[in-house]
């Protein structure tokens, strides 16, 4: 796209970025289609293929409900009515919706600041978009520094939101009584979800498609995308590790000069280094798997859904990931308490919360393509005029050829989930062995029990008879 393209091009105009961007959503499809089949081989490798989930297996240790016996099973289990069920539901929406609204007021906020929202828009603040105008303390294209102080401010806000959200969300979670532990991680990764995505994706939303201003837009992404990816490694390496390096020290100090005023054994000494550790390790934070999904699919939603905007997101996410994946081993190994290992059948939620991403980045993209830029306007000359108006009889066509566009990658993407299976050949074939062989082990222990059936019968027949005939 940068290589190919003539200088006097920009994103707006560049025809190369629309074509790359329907490349990155058929990627993004594709990408998610091999994950199943890769998830399908990891079930193999790892022995994970006969996982089934048993509803009884997984009940939270914290679901609370009346004792009454199963009319299927006959056992005796907890139960809550539904209406009570609708109640605690009722009251979750209650208590995360408001901050749904913050998410949207703080957003607000600094597109204003940001000179982003014009006057006659419903999201104009008088207050605010005055600091953002010509010679004003946060003006964007002013000398001073004041618009470094929004660039800095917004990704903290929206870090300390997305804190406190998280605690809300898991208290709201809570307070809805999930029989089990599959419905409660659904749940509460649906809420989590919604919150993340608007607060990462919706200022983006705004200024591509309410501004239409692709050349913000790709100052904005670049912007949003350098900061959390700043922000994870700041938070969840750099911070984790002082803090452990200032712990150490406070406890190398206190162990010195208690082996002054201390005579104690070798034996004493070993003890309580032996103590010391297992204390360490019980004071490490415990691992969260589920930033870490949430930071990949955010950093896929970045990636996907303004591809036509910033092509090069791709590129700094794979050598991101690269540096990253380095940490994470650092922080697993060192940082964190180690990982509770369990088998599951797949990722859960995340596997529909992707493919999510991959659909709605057709649908972004096409847009920024044909609506928001003037990417269109270089692919199909014929039909603007110099100044990118449609020529006269060409608003039919035009609107054709953003549907028909649309439509085809659909049909596209239709077509490769019908034509590629989610599970591969050899996985295939093993799991039809594995089923032949547990039919045919069921046929030989059924066989085996009914010839021990009719032996005892023999048996008891033959004794009788005997017992008769004496």
């Amino acid at each position: 796209v940068y290589f190919l393209s003539p200088a006097e091009l920009t994103i707006n105009d560049n025809p190369y970025a629309g074509m790359y961007s329907l490349i990155a959503c058929l990627w993004a499809f594709l990408f998610v289609k091999y994950w199943k089949r890769k998830n399908q081989e990891y079930l193999v490798e790892w022995d994970s293929f006969d996982v089934i989930l048993d509803p009884q297996e997984d009940l939270r240790a914290e679901y609370v409900g009346k004792i009454r016996v199963n009319p299927v099973t006959e056992k005796t289990e907890l139960f809550e009515p539904f209406q009570k069920k609708m109640g605690r539901y009722l009251m979750s929406v209650a208590v995360t919706f408001p901050f749904i609204l913050i998410v949207v007021y703080f957003q607000t906020i600094f597109l204003n600041l940001n000179a982003y929202v014009e006057e006659e828009s419903i999201l104009y603040i008088q207050y605010f978009a005055h600091m953002a105008q010509p010679g004003e303390i946060f003006d964007p294209n002013g000398e001073g520094y004041g618009w470094l102080a929004v660039a800095i401010g917004q990704p903290v806000v929206t870090l300390i939101l997305s804190e406190i959200f998280r605690v809300v969300a898991i208290y709201s979670t809570d307070e809805e009584n999930h029989r089990t532990q599959e419905e409660y991680d659904n749940v509460l990764i649906l809420k989590r979800f919604i919150f993340e995505f608007i607060d990462a994706f919706g200022y983006l939303f705004y200024i591509a498609f309410y501004n239409c201003d692709v050349i913000n837009l790709r100052t904005s992404l670049i912007a949003l995308y350098s900061a959390d990816s700043f922000r994870r490694i700041f938070t969840r390496a750099v911070i984790p590790m002082a803090q452990l390096r200032i712990e150490d020290k406070i406890e190398q100090r206190e162990l010195a000069k208690k082996k002054k005023s201390d005579s104690a054994t070798a034996q004493d000494e070993a003890e309580q280094r032996e103590f010391r550790m297992v204390k360490k390790e019980l004071q490490l934070t415990e691992y969260e798997r589920f930033d870490d999904y949430l930071e990949m699919v955010i950093q896929f939603g970045y990636i996907t859904l303004f591809a036509a905007a910033f092509p090069l997101a791709g590129l700094f996410s794979l050598i991101g990931n690269a540096i990253e994946s380095r940490i994470d081993v650092f922080k697993i190994t060192q940082l964190w308490r180690r990982a509770e290992s369990k088998k599951a059948r797949d990722i859960g939620s995340w596997q529909y919360v992707l493919e999510f991403m991959a659909y709605c980045s057709i649908f972004s993209n096409i847009l920024i393509f044909a609506y928001a830029s003037d990417q269109m306007t270089e692919v199909f000359p014929w039909m603007f005029r110099k100044d990118d108006s449609v020529k006269a009889g060409m608003g039919r066509y035009v609107v054709g050829f953003v549907f028909g566009i649309e439509h085809l990658a659909i049909i596209i993407v239709l077509f490769l989930n019908w034509f590629i299976s989610n599970i591969p050949e050899w996985v295939q074939l093993f799991l039809e062995r594995r089923r032949y062989e547990n039919k045919a082990r069921e046929a030989s222990e059924h066989k085996e029990k009914m010839q021990k059936t009719m032996t005892a019968f023999s048996n008891l027949v033959g004794g009788k008879m005997f017992k008769t005939s004496k």
